[in-house]
């Protein structure tokens, strides 16, 4: 017997019986006490000021009160997507090309430990 599919001898010919599709978009609920604890979390951006809520397994003691009146886990972050230079606009590009040159002037004229056959 293999997982996709079983024969059934219920009748007189032998039919063969799938089971049907795995349901991704239904609800199933969740094995109970194997899952971490997944609730609401304020994330505060500390360069920019900026807040968000999303939901994390992470823990904290500091809380705040957020927009809809409700007290949330507060978790302090340096970098976030409102203060990160990427994100910004404000990324800084370095002109490669020039150091590479530079490197090249400063090091092709130098042998190290190698003697040149006259």
């Amino acid at each position: 017997m293999t997982l996709t599919s079983t024969v059934a001898a219920t009748s007189s010919r032998a039919h063969v019986v799938v089971p049907p599709p795995l349901t991704f978009g239904k609800y199933r609920p969740m094995k109970k006490d194997i899952h971490p604890d997944y609730h609401p979390v304020v994330f505060m951006d500390t360069g920019s000021g900026e807040k968000f809520i999303t939901r994390s397994t992470i823990r904290s003691k500091d809380k705040i009160k957020w927009e809809d009146g409700q007290e949330y886990p507060l978790v302090k972050v340096d970098i976030s997507a409102f203060s990160h230079p990427f994100y910004t606009g404000q990324v800084k590009f370095v002109d490669a090309a020039g150091r590479v040159e530079k490197f090249h002037k400063k090091f092709s004229s130098k042998t190290r430990g190698v003697k040149k056959e006259e």
